[in-house]
């Protein structure tokens, strides 16, 4: 009785945010043809002017988010390959390519792949966007999803690798040394260190790096509600310290090192979007990185309205998540210096644009946003080209700011 009753109430919230939010937020809607079914956006500390999309439908994108409202295009990696993961460090860039994803293998792609970039032109009118090495893992796995680079007390460099959608590694976790490539920048023809972690995480997808650890790292899986927390400090022998249940799905995360305008948010926390029936956010204490501790959760009465958060950005006092859900758009929530979140707001696509050409059910998610270091706030609408840019302050109810 008690899921039915909670289901009423959810049911009753939805109704009421859509009465009460009829009236959208003042935004611009573009359609840059570089964006197409975005997956994953960042800018990273490096340069966070430069914002980076990797496509499901194909392609690597570099944009200029300096101004409020211009997707300026600085460079294109243009192909019709599944990209989703990435990450950076220094000039180097490291992007995922699927090969097999929920419905199964992807025809345009060979196996599962690492990308290499060289990011040392970037800023400049030679910057160009092309691999330096495509690393096939296919001999060990048939799929990959989402990456980190961690560098270890003995200087190398390794991307650390969830696997959801594999399906000869049950809940894996890659770990490849990619030391040679981010040293070099150039190619390595050598067989690289590969290492397979199996767990008991259904279908992996969100990773985290312990701030306080370079060798620990936190993982939440597509159909599980676990969080696992993985030891690799001996990379050849990793090993799961534990796993622990009820955490929400998914778990895709963020930390204060990671994102270039994250203030408030103790450097020793992460912060993780609960995809599924519980919904929202969480933040993490993770001074003992083998034993992270809830600091709070936005909790039940957002779980509706929340429920398929994906992703997550943290700009000065507030967090943001992209809605992974019909109709999607994103949510700010407010957190304070103590780890403590406060007011939630939402923002949903307009409909009658949605309507005009967009498949309203399937094609009005959110898997990723962006924001820029005015409060301009780029939320992308998944398996289209279109992005909705707002002000950050208009979203959240901040009378006495403005975007600039």
């Amino acid at each position: 009785m008690r899921i039915y009753a909670l289901a009423s109430l959810h049911f009753l919230h939805f109704l009421f945010f859509f009465i009460s939010h009829a009236e959208s937020v003042d935004y611009t809607r573009l359609q840059p043809s570089a964006v197409n079914y975005p997956a994953e956006a960042r800018n990273y500390p490096e340069a966070p002017n430069t914002l980076y999309i990797t496509n499901r439908n194909g392609g690597l994108a570099a944009f200029n988010i300096t101004s409020a409202k211009q997707f300026d295009l600085l460079s294109m990696w243009a192909n019709d390959l599944p990209l989703e993961g990435q990450d950076r460090l220094g000039d180097f860039l490291v992007v995922t390519e699927l090969a097999r994803g929920p419905n199964g293998n992807y025809p345009n792609s060979s196996g599962p792949k690492l990308h290499f970039f060289d990011l040392s032109n970037e800023g400049s009118p030679s910057f160009s966007l092309c691999p330096f090495q495509s690393l096939d893992l296919s001999t060990y796995l048939d799929a990959i999803l989402h990456v980190k680079l961690t560098k270890l007390p003995s200087d190398e460099l390794f991307a650390v690798i969830t696997a959801g959608f594999a399906t000869n590694v049950q809940g894996g976790v890659v770990f490849v040394n990619v030391t040679s490539q981010y040293n070099t920048l150039k190619e390595d023809t050598e067989t690289p260190f590969v290492k397979i972690l199996e767990t008991s995480v259904e279908q992996p997808e969100g990773i985290i790096l312990s701030p306080t650890s370079p060798t620990t790292a936190l993982i939440g899986g597509i159909k599980s509600d676990k969080i696992g927390v993985i030891d690799f400090s001996d990379v050849s022998n990793p090993f799961i310290v534990e796993e622990r249940q009820d955490y929400g799905k998914q778990l895709v995360g963020a930390k204060k090192s990671d994102q270039p305008f994250a203030t408030n948010l103790n450097e020793n926390y992460v912060v993780l979007a609960q995809w599924g029936a519980s919904g929202g956010v969480m933040v993490l204490d993770c001074t003992d990185s083998s034993n992270p501790r809830i600091v709070d959760e936005t909790g039940w009465y957002h779980s509706l309205s929340l429920s398929y958060s994906n992703r997550v950005k943290l700009y000065k006092d507030f967090i943001l998540l992209p809605l992974e859900q019909p109709i999607g758009g994103f949510a700010t929530v407010q957190l304070g210096v103590d780890g403590k979140l406060g007011d939630v707001q939402e923002e949903h696509y307009p409909l009658d644009e949605l309507g005009e050409g967009d498949d309203v059910v399937d094609q009005s998610k959110s898997y990723c946003l962006a924001i820029n270091e005015g409060g301009w706030v780029y939320s992308f609408v998944a398996e289209t080209n279109a992005v909705y840019v707002y002000c950050l302050y208009d979203v959240a109810g901040v009378n006495n700011k403005n975007c600039s």
